[in-house]
């Protein structure tokens, strides 16, 4: 984030504000706000950008179309589900204009909104994610079943789950397969199929997907833990903060200082949970926080 601010700022002073490279540049630096943990920030910073792009380069541009699809991600990541079904509604139409009915870019919003309008409706988003599936589109069917299969394994049903995370998975798609592994594999943890479960993740890990990946070493350390492999928990809980990613790693950082209190290394916890504390994610250097906040009574009380 510090590279892209700083490149912002070249950017005005060389380029000035309405040059298509200094949008692109504030548009990436919303992104990775949002990627950061920062919903809320993104969605502020795309829709001061969105104005701009309007302005300069059109509500058609292939730019500002982007920006709004961004925007409306953000919004919904913010907690704001009605704003950005809204705002996906406005844009389906320009898209479809713009590429056509049957373009990726099409298809791929119309999923996203069949997937928001669902959220609060189960039925609803499963008849949804169904037609996509039913629709044979190459992109976007991969998508659907993975959207279904986490529909499913939210609603308990999990034979159902499973079934669509395969079906995603054989499919074969670049995007799709290494998150449908590493969630199959998390299902399979939890419903105590360890050995299953060790070998998905591990499978998930080899992709190097930059989300599936770090997800599965934060998985695969719970299920050491869990099966009582200290060892092997350790490493991968330090192979997952090694990642960097902006919800794994500080989720691994207090796991790692849970485990370790419980193993009574009371100065080693202490360390992880501090850590946890400027990681970037805030409800984690909450929690971090509280457990610091009992350590030191822990420690009062045996002083």
């Amino acid at each position: 984030i510090r590279m892209l601010m700083d490149l912002l700022a070249d950017r005005l002073r060389v380029l000035g504000p309405d040059n298509p490279s200094t949008l692109l540049t504030r548009h990436n630096l919303a992104n990775y706000t949002g990627y950061a943990g920062d919903a809320a920030g993104a969605a502020l910073m795309m829709k001061e950008l969105l104005q701009d792009e309007t302005r300069v380069l059109g509500p058609l541009n292939p730019n500002t179309l982007l920006s709004r699809r961004c925007l409306a991600h953000w919004l919904r990541e913010a907690g704001y589900p009605a704003e950005a079904v809204g705002l996906v509604n406005e844009i389906l139409p320009d898209v479809v204009r713009s590429f056509g009915p049957n373009h990726p870019q099409s298809m791929g919003l119309m999923t996203k909104l069949r997937h928001l309008q669902g959220e609060g409706n189960p039925d609803e988003a499963r008849q949804s994610l169904r037609q996509v599936i039913a629709s044979g589109h190459h992109d976007e069917v991969p998508r659907a079943m993975y959207h279904l299969g986490r529909l499913e394994s939210q609603a308990g049903n999990f034979d159902e789950a499973r079934r669509w995370y395969r079906e995603a998975i054989n499919t074969g798609h670049p995007d799709i397969v290494a998150p449908a592994i590493c969630n199959l594999g998390s299902l399979e943890r939890q419903q105590g199929n360890f050995d299953e479960a060790r070998g998905l993740l591990k499978q998930a890990i080899a992709t190097r997907h930059p989300e599936a990946a770090p997800r599965a070493m934060d998985n695969l350390a719970i299920l050491e833990k869990q099966q009582g492999n200290l060892s092997e928990a350790r490493r991968w809980y330090s192979e997952t903060i090694a990642t960097g990613h902006p919800e794994a790693a500080p989720r691994a950082m207090y796991n790692r200082g849970i485990l370790e209190q419980q193993q009574d290394n009371l100065d080693e916890a202490g360390h992880w949970w501090e850590s946890a504390l400027d990681a970037g994610d805030a409800a984690i250097a909450e929690l971090a926080k509280q457990r610091l906040r009992d350590f030191d009574r822990y420690e009062e009380g045996r002083s």
